[in-house]
C-alpha cells in the first residue's frame, strides 16, 4: 500500500473513530465529574494544519512542542469568542509502564482543562478535543507532548481550530 493510500486510510479511520466516540457518549451520566458548559455561536473561522511524513519522537518528561503543530487564534477588540481545538494523530507510546500526554498550550490565554492521556504500545489513531472562551487578543495554540520517560512517536497529525462567535 502506498504512503498516500495509507494516509487516506488513517484519515478515514480517525474520522470514523471520532464519530464513533461521539456517538457512544452518554449524556446525563450519573458519574461525578466537573462539567464545563460553553454556549457558543456558529463557526466563523476554521484553521487546519496537517503534519504528514515527518515522524517526531521524544522521551521528554516535561511538555515539548510537536514541530509545526501550532496555529494562532485572533479575537477582535471588544469580543469574547469560543474556540475548539481538535488534534488527531497516529501515535505510538512504547516502553514499560507507558504514560504519554498530549495538550494544547495556549500562550497568554486561559489554559485548557488538562492533558489527554494515551498508553498505546502500537501505532494507532487517536483523536482529542478541547474548548475554551477567550477575550480580545492573539493566542498562539501549540500542541505539546510529554512522557514518563518512555518513547512517544507521532507519525502524522491533523490540528483543527474552530473559532465561533
Amino acid at each position: 500500500m502506498s504512503f498516500a493510500s495509507n494516509s487516506r486510510a488513517v484519515a478515514i479511520f480517525v474520522a470514523t473513530a471520532g464519530f464513533l466516540s461521539a456517538a457512544t457518549a452518554v449524556p446525563d451520566s450519573p458519574a461525578a465529574a466537573d462539567v464545563a458548559v460553553n454556549t457558543c455561536g456558529p463557526v466563523i473561522k476554521s484553521i487546519n494544519k496537517h503534519g504528514t511524513n515527518a515522524p517526531f519522537t521524544t522521551d521528554a518528561t516535561s511538555f515539548v512542542n510537536i514541530p509545526g503543530a501550532k496555529v494562532t487564534v485572533n479575537v477582535p477588540a471588544g469580543k469574547i469568542q469560543c474556540y475548539r481545538v481538535r488534534f488527531s494523530a497516529v501515535i505510538s507510546c512504547t516502553g514499560t509502564d507507558v504514560s504519554c500526554y498530549i495538550r494544547p498550550n495556549v500562550v497568554g490565554g486561559l489554559p485548557f482543562s488538562g492533558a489527554a492521556y494515551t498508553s498505546s504500545d502500537k501505532f494507532g489513531a487517536h483523536s482529542f478535543e478541547w474548548f475554551n472562551r477567550v477575550v480580545e487578543g492573539s493566542y498562539p495554540v501549540q500542541m505539546q507532548v510529554e512522557t514518563n520517560g518512555t518513547s512517544l512517536t507521532v507519525v502524522s497529525w491533523n490540528l483543527s481550530v474552530e473559532i465561533t462567535d
